[in-house]
């Protein structure tokens, strides 16, 4: 089912969820439980549906970058004159492996040959500046340091989709990519507190300078891996396997599950501090094991307005979305409504919403379960060379493979000189 028909399709469940919730505010009274039931099974349809269309734009715009790649077969199945960056990477994880002359054929060693790929040798993977969800970049070319070869851009670029399709915290951070791993300080600055004057002509004003608080983050380079993905002889013989997409969507994902997980909740001694950790709490939550409007209303204006105003969201687990659903404003409206529009999970207080799987999904004493604010004050400092291994003896009797694993070095913190971008909500202690 296409991105339109599954749209139309989650307009027709918002449309029983709407109706089931007026129908219970109008009548002032409690859901039954047959009511509940069917509320909470048009919830589920919702979410489902939301994740299927964000699958489904996902697919489209891959097709479509992966379409623009050079040596792409045309329409025709015509094979372009450029040799394929694809079948160059295909064939580099064919040739040479563990068990013994795998067949790499002509085309793939053509490719080979054409972009200097040795099947012998390990690759580096300089992913150059990072593809934004909105802007699709020019990658920088790899250099051939340190034993490394040029990598195929369509594997860059493969890897690059599968770190950005998978974290939606990610792709709302500012993410800075450097050439080598050294600590990295990035300056902050505080000038809330000081103004302009007016002073007369002639008037020496050399006494009244007024200097903002600075300070500074410290952004070091904490070492990652994949775990290796592991690939049969039968795999590795079948041409009709796409190594490229393949395995670099795996390595992608795994890469960024545990980026993900430190960027929103590590500790910061060595190794990133989590925006959840970072942040300030701005709200702690009346109860320990639910919330109210209230508390997403003071959680929202604890933000200062020059963050607010300016594309602040909402970041919390999925799994709040049910019950988030309930919670009603002093009129009886409810805070959080739909975005139809894409796939997005709706506007909570008018404000979008950012899934994270790594915030507290649990409504339980002193849980950190929400943020708010101007989510791209969270950096990202990313080694832009990832290195990429084959395995060739280590799984050969037990699992009748080879593996392949990434490195990457990454750091992450919140920019705050001291105005609190972004604030989280705290359950309330137990009693």
């Amino acid at each position: 089912m296409k991105g339109k028909a599954l749209k139309e399709k989650r307009s027709q469940v918002y449309n029983t969820v709407h109706d089931l919730r007026e129908k219970i505010r109008k009548e002032e009274r409690d859901f039954t439980e047959e009511e509940r039931a069917a509320f909470t099974e048009a919830c589920n349809d919702f979410d489902k549906l939301t994740v299927q269309i964000q699958e489904a734009e996902a697919e489209e715009r891959i097709t479509q970058t992966m379409g623009q790649m050079p040596g792409r077969e045309d329409t025709t199945g015509q094979q372009t004159a450029k040799p394929s960056y694809r079948d160059a990477l295909n064939g580099w994880a064919r040739s040479n492996s563990s068990f013994g002359d795998v067949e790499v054929s002509e085309r793939e060693a053509q490719a080979m040959k054409h972009y200097g790929l040795n099947g012998g040798r390990d690759l580096r993977i300089d992913l150059g500046q990072p593809i934004q969800s909105k802007e699709q970049r020019v990658m920088n070319v790899a250099t051939d340091t340190e034993g490394a070869e040029y990598v195929p851009e369509e594997f860059r670029r493969v890897l690059e989709i599968a770190l950005l399709e998978f974290g939606e915290f990610r792709n709302e951070c500012t993410i800075m990519r450097t050439a080598s791993g050294g600590a990295m300080p990035m300056p902050t600055m505080n000038d809330t507190g000081n103004t302009g004057a007016q002073i007369n002509e002639n008037t020496d004003n050399s006494g009244d300078e007024a200097m903002p608080t600075t300070g500074e983050v410290i952004l070091n380079a904490y070492k990652y891996t994949s775990n290796p993905v592991l690939i049969t002889q039968e795999l590795l013989e079948d041409s009709a396997f796409d190594m490229a997409s393949v395995i670099g969507q795996q390595l992608g994902i795994r890469l960024a599950r545990i980026q993900n997980t430190k960027i929103t909740t590590g500790t910061g001694s060595s190794t990133p501090k989590g925006v959840m950790v970072a942040a300030t709490v701005g709200r702690t939550a009346t109860n320990a094991t639910s919330i109210t409007y209230e508390d997403l209303l003071e959680l929202k204006y604890s933000v200062g307005s020059a963050y607010r105003r300016r594309g602040a969201k909402f970041m919390f687990n999925d799994n709040l979305m049910v019950k988030l659903r309930l919670i009603q404003d002093g009129a009886g409206s409810y805070v959080l409504t739909p975005n139809l529009a894409d796939a997005a999970g709706g506007l909570l207080l008018g404000h979008p919403i950012v899934f994270n799987e790594d915030v507290e999904a649990s409504l339980a004493a002193t849980n950190l379960v929400m943020a708010f604010g101007d989510l791209s004050k969270y950096m990202i400092r990313e080694v832009r060379s990832v290195r990429f291994y084959r395995l060739q003896e280590r799984y050969r009797l037990e699992k009748d493979a080879d593996a392949f694993v990434a490195y990457m070095r990454f750091d992450g913190d919140l920019l705050d000189a001291g105005t609190n971008p972004i604030k989280t909500l705290k359950m309330a202690a137990g009693s």
